[in-house]
């Protein structure tokens, strides 16, 4: 808690996957805590991390709050389907002209 308030969100995260959780805290305090690495996560460009977090979040929460951590959960899901897609269109560097996909455009975020 005390890396997530001080913005270390790197830190946090190592810290949370070395496995140094506290196990006394209920439910709803693991589903915040949660919240909080999925917000770190994002902040890192780390959007795997950030839709595991939020799943667990979901899981643990209260019914009331998992509506709008299920639409950001599919935000960043839809954010990950473009990154996907993109990577799949852009050409591959090597030393030939050729490329085995058809290269195409990006596509940009207002576009989904």
């Amino acid at each position: 808690r005390a890396a997530l308030a001080l913005g270390r969100d790197s830190l946090a995260l190592a810290l949370e996957q070395a496995g140094s959780a506290e196990m006394h805290l209920s439910g709803e305090e693991h589903a915040a805590i949660a919240e909080s690495l999925a917000a770190a996560a994002e902040r890192l460009d780390d959007p795997d991390t950030a839709m595991s977090y939020l799943r667990a979040a979901i899981e643990l929460g209260l019914p009331a709050g998992r509506d709008s951590l299920q639409r950001h959960l599919d935000a960043l899901a839809a954010e990950h389907d473009r990154r996907a897609q993109n990577a799949a269109r852009q050409p591959v560097i090597k030393n030939v002209i050729e490329q085995d996909q058809v290269v195409r455009p990006r596509i940009v975020r207002s576009a989904q």
